[in-house]
């Protein structure tokens, strides 16, 4: 309009009034040139968080992952747990079994050893090979005296059934002595493996929290079902 009207037909109101529509309008390039910065900064954002999306989405889906392997860890753990109480408990009932049958087989033993010392006095009043018990004669003194030593040592079933008691009883200990142990490695492990996961798990949930937080600073909205959340993340 300046341009196309002679210049002494310009008044000084027209002439202020363009210098103010010129004013307004350079103001207003400088707003539109400062939002197209902030638009571009927006846009490579965007791209940003596309070329970010589909790891995103993998984290997801792992994170899920790592919470069924965490769930199912755990309820096998819970199972070892009792399991090894259980050992624990019995191995515990075998050493108060393995206690008695010990202290039985001594009081045993000490009669043994009672009948063996009366049989060792008794030799210096046997003169003769009739037994002074039973009046049986055994040919000669010697015979009477070999007889009557392997009758205090010949094996009583008790005595029979103690030893083998014990026996039993030490191998159940060992067997519950190796469970313990496996049961224990394998309560370690599984201890081990949860760490692990759980650290995993921790990383990826602190990058999908980033992520998230990108994008709900571009204005847009997140909504609590993943899936759909990565749906309109996408459009």
């Amino acid at each position: 309009i300046y341009k196309q009207m002679p210049f002494e037909e310009i008044t000084e109101e027209e002439y202020n009034k363009l210098q103010t529509e010129v004013r307004l309008l350079k103001d207003r390039y400088g707003q539109l040139d400062r939002e197209r910065l902030a638009l571009s900064q927006k846009h490579q954002t965007v791209r940003s968080l596309v070329t970010e999306l589909p790891r995103s989405q993998n984290n997801s889906t792992r994170v899920e992952e790592i919470q069924r392997l965490i769930n199912s860890s755990n309820h096998e753990l819970s199972e070892c747990t009792g399991r090894l109480q259980d050992l624990e408990h019995h191995r515990q009932e075998q050493s108060a079994a393995l206690a008695t049958v010990q202290a039985q087989l001594g009081i045993l033993e000490q009669s043994i050893t009672r009948k063996e010392a009366l049989v060792e006095e008794l030799r210096q009043y046997i003169d003769s090979s009739i037994c002074p018990v039973c009046g049986h004669d055994h040919t000669s003194v010697d015979t009477l005296l070999s007889r009557l030593s392997s009758s205090v040592r010949v094996t009583s079933p008790q005595l029979t059934r103690l030893l083998e008691d014990r026996q039993r009883v030490e191998n159940e200990i060992l067997e519950c002595d190796l469970q313990i142990h496996i049961v224990s490695s394998t309560i370690g492990k599984l201890q081990e493996t949860m760490k692990l996961l759980g650290e995993e798990q921790d990383q990826l949930n602190a990058e999908m929290r980033t992520f998230r937080q990108s994008v709900v600073a571009l204005g847009f909205s997140w909504p609590e079902d993943g899936t759909l959340a990565f749906e309109r993340s996408k459009q």
